[in-house]
């Protein structure tokens, strides 16, 4: 059943895998699980898919031009699906790639000449996506971090842990169709 096997692989690559193996075999599975969600028409998964890819990426150390190139390489895919998830958490891993290269208005900006993180925030607020707006949070207390702005680390991670103390952490059961 390809629906099924898109979906376990993105959450074995993506979550598990890497405890045990090294990134770059995450990786591999990774491309199979978006090719397997493209055969299975899954779109989300497709995105997942590619999300989890630029997260692995970055925290596997991976040189920022080739992230960059990761992200752009994807970036029509995501766009046409017209998630608004997907379109945002691209542009929010792609930026902060960007930032850490020194591409943005500063390392601990996501803006630059053609994105605006306060306007992308705004309407990251207004859609009320708890996960997407600490996934924000997240990315800019590393940038924070990264770049010694201790105070604004410090802030940025009590954020996201304020908005995850509203999560339901109940794991969905995404095999029921």
């Amino acid at each position: 059943d390809v629906v099924l096997r898109c979906k376990v692989l993105l959450i074995f690559a993506g979550f598990v895998n890497f405890w045990r193996q090294p990134i770059d075999t995450s990786r591999e599975l990774l491309t199979e699980s978006f090719t397997l969600s493209l055969d299975a028409g899954d779109v989300q998964y497709a995105n997942y898919s590619v999300l989890q890819t630029l997260f692995l990426d970055l925290s596997r150390g991976l040189r920022l031009e080739e992230i960059v190139a990761v992200g752009n390489r994807y970036a029509q895919f995501v766009a046409e699906t017209k998630d608004p998830f997907a379109i945002e958490s691209h542009r929010f891993w792609t930026q902060s790639a960007l930032a850490l290269g020194g591409r943005t208005r500063s390392g601990i900006s996501l803006s630059s000449d053609v994105y605006e993180e306060e306007c992308a925030v705004a309407t990251v607020r207004e859609s009320g996506n708890l996960t997407l707006l600490t996934y924000y949070y997240t990315l800019k207390e590393q940038l924070a971090y990264t770049f010694g702005d201790f105070t604004l680390a410090w802030r940025m991670g009590l954020q996201a842990e304020e908005l995850m103390e509203k999560f339901d952490i109940r794991a969905p059961n995404i095999f029921v169709k």
